[in-house]
């Protein structure tokens, strides 16, 4: 089979969706399908096949054309399957030769109205109404499916529609998984790798904030994309109390890749992370914790669980700005004071460790993970035109592709 995810990024900045796409090309080219990923020269796809070669995976540059619209696809043939994700909804609908069938793999949350959710509806051009008749054509051509179990909760409510959930896929780093005896901290330090925006820095605002009721001497390491905005995140929505002892005892890193992190932080005590990120860490032996997402403060009875307290489906990240939310915590949830026991204790930091390690590998495994996918494109009955003419039901988009072709 041959797969076509578009995914173009402007920047090499890491994202997990950026490593889901890169885990889900590599695994389909070691299974000898053949992989094309459309993104721009500056994107972070572009330069890791780039600078990969051996991987197999043939990158399109979207950045030689003026626009989607007049993008050449002279590689891309009938049987290919194409794989979208949120932000190319509309982008996609652009260019008229494009050929193949389509899965759409949604990927945000559901109150993320920032982040062009499909879940959430934050689909500018399309009204409530539209969005879900939109989604009610694609899902009869069993061309979506999504990364969470949170996902189906929007579904079941506005669409009475149940999908098929494709987990993040994550590889195991044989040369970077660490033996018990490795990964028995000899610091006290906290890590936290995350993009800085508020959705996810907000969350770990909590941690910040419950550490400092009882030890301000906790050192902490914050690998992110921007220092300046995840610090500015943080000082606009704390005491100065707070904000100081933290200035006192963190460090922040930019641009650091998860290899190197894992690395360099294996004698910390407790990593924090979000979806990919915490996947990452606990399938390579680290003490997780997996922080759920929120783009206000984390409510002040919030409790921390381990990766394997979720859904038995694998819900690792819940949206806890969505009303619809199970709110695993409420059940599962230990206070910092007993996750932080809990990681000192040889005893139960080998049990959280080889617990959530078997969590992810039974779950998460890039090579699993990838399989279903492949099922669910042969699956999958949507082609160019039917996705178009569910677009074209929508009067919205109707007048948007319109201005669009006047702007030319």
């Amino acid at each position: 089979m041959s797969f076509v995810f578009f995914y173009p990024t402007i920047n090499k900045k890491i994202g997990g969706a950026q490593r889901l796409v890169v885990s889900f090309a590599k695994s389909l080219s070691s299974m000898n399908h053949s992989v094309k990923i459309i993104d721009y020269r500056s994107g972070y796809c572009f330069d890791y096949f780039s600078n990969n070669p051996k991987d197999l995976v043939e990158v399109i540059a979207l950045d030689e054309y003026k626009s989607m619209a007049e993008l050449s696809l002279d590689n891309v043939f009938d049987e290919d399957n194409w794989v979208l994700f949120n932000n190319d909804y509309i982008n996609f609908s652009l260019n008229d030769n494009i050929k193949g069938n389509i899965l759409f793999y949604d990927l945000l949350y559901p109150n993320m109205s920032k982040l062009f959710s499909t879940r959430y509806g934050d689909i500018p051009i399309l009204s409530k109404y539209s969005r879900k008749i939109f989604f009610k054509k694609i899902i009869d051509k069993e061309a979506l499916c999504v990364v969470d179990v949170e996902a189906n909760l929007w579904l079941d409510y506005n669409v009475n529609k149940h999908v098929p959930l494709v987990n993040i896929p994550v590889e195991k780093k044989s040369h970077l998984f660490y033996s018990l005896c490795e990964t028995l901290y000899t610091s006290d330090y906290f890590v936290y790798v995350s993009r800085a925006c508020d959705w996810k820095v907000m969350p770990f605002l909590k941690v910040i904030e419950d550490i400092f009721e009882f030890d301000n001497s906790v050192q902490f390491k914050i690998y992110t994309d921007d220092a300046m905005l995840f610090d500015s995140i943080i000082r606009k929505n704390t005491s100065e109390k707070v904000y100081a002892s933290l200035k006192a005892n963190c460090n922040y890193f930019e641009g650091v890749d998860m290899e190197e992190i894992m690395r360099t932080t294996r004698d910390g005590l407790i990593h924090f992370g979000m979806a990919s990120v915490a996947v990452e860490f606990a399938m390579n032996g680290f003490f997780t914790i997996s922080l759920d997402l929120s783009r206000n403060k984390l409510p002040s009875n919030y409790t921390y669980r381990y990766i394997y307290d979720g859904h038995d489906e694998g819900c690792i990240t819940q949206d806890l700005s969505d009303d619809r939310s199970t709110q695993i915590y409420l059940e599962k949830g230990k206070s910092l004071k007993l996750v932080i026991d809990d990681a000192k204790s040889t005893e139960a930091r080998e049990k959280v460790i080889v617990n959530s390690k078997d969590f992810c590998e039974r779950n998460h495994y890039s090579e699993n993970v990838t399989k279903k996918l492949i099922m669910l494109a042969q699956s999958s009955k949507l082609k160019f035109d039917s996705y178009l003419d569910a677009l074209n039901s929508a009067p919205l988009y109707r007048i948007y592709k319109a201005r669009k072709m006047l702007l030319k």
